[in-house]
């Protein structure tokens, strides 16, 4: 007999336990479900066009959240404003929503080119491998230079721009006319044709020494003005010789 009242007794206990679980997860289901229910609907804001120091504080304000999806190079944005959103503007989402954006990296950063030295063709070529445009053709007489071979540019090699961006060159003419005096390249030649070019010309000369230059005895370390400089004829050029 009383065996048969601890089974019953056992058999309630565990009836009640399932009652009692049901409660809870139907208890639980339904503040789950008026959790959701409670959360506002909220407008999606317009964030294209702000920065992300500006997005974050729409959002904060409606109980949305802010991600960084990714950032792309476009010139006509700049960097660090959002250029697209998802979900968009004016769509309606609960709050906590998360709302991505892409960032603007603005334009793409490009290395100038060195054009010195090399033809007209030649730089074209290489202005258009580099995403650049040919610029302002100017010209001057060179002897460093052989005629129509690029003698300056602007901006300089190694210089940063963006896309599409103009560089401008300065081409040779050749040796100059009748009267125009340029400043040769004596780095690396010897003292006395210095003498010689000087003399012939009527130019006056400073000579500087450099007794720690590893370069042959009289020869030419550095000189001012550098090459292709027009001088007057009163003009005084100084060099810097090798004494070692």
């Amino acid at each position: 007999m009383s065996t048969n009242k601890s089974k019953i007794g056992k058999i309630e206990w565990l009836f009640a336990i399932a009652i009692l679980s049901l409660v809870a997860a139907v208890s639980i289901n339904w503040a789950m479900k008026g959790a959701i229910h409670y959360k506002k609907d909220i407008a999606v804001p317009d964030l294209v066009g702000k920065s992300l120091t500006e997005a974050l504080e729409i959002l904060s304000s409606s109980n949305l959240g802010l991600k960084k999806e990714g950032a792309e190079f476009n010139e006509a944005v700049p960097q660090g404003t959002i250029l697209r959103q998802q979900p968009p503007s004016g769509l309606t989402v609960r709050e906590g929503k998360i709302i991505q954006v892409m960032v603007s990296q603005g334009g793409q950063t490009i290395t100038i080119p060195n054009l010195v030295g090399q033809s007209l063709r030649a730089a074209e070529i290489s202005l258009r491998t580099n995403f650049l445009s040919l610029g302002e053709i100017n010209s001057r007489p060179s002897l460093k230079f052989q005629k129509d071979t690029i003698v300056e540019q602007q901006p300089e090699a190694g210089a940063k721009t963006t896309k599409n961006s103009l560089v401008h060159i300065t081409l040779s003419n050749g040796p100059p006319s009748n009267g125009t005096i340029l400043m040769p390249d004596f780095i690396g030649k010897k003292w006395e044709d210095v003498q010689i070019w000087a003399e012939k010309l009527s130019i006056e000369t400073e000579r500087n020494q450099d007794p720690s230059s590893s370069m042959g005895r009289d020869t030419i370390v550095n000189q001012e003005p550098i090459p292709d400089t027009q001088l007057s004829s009163d003009a005084k050029v100084k060099f810097t010789v090798a004494t070692r």
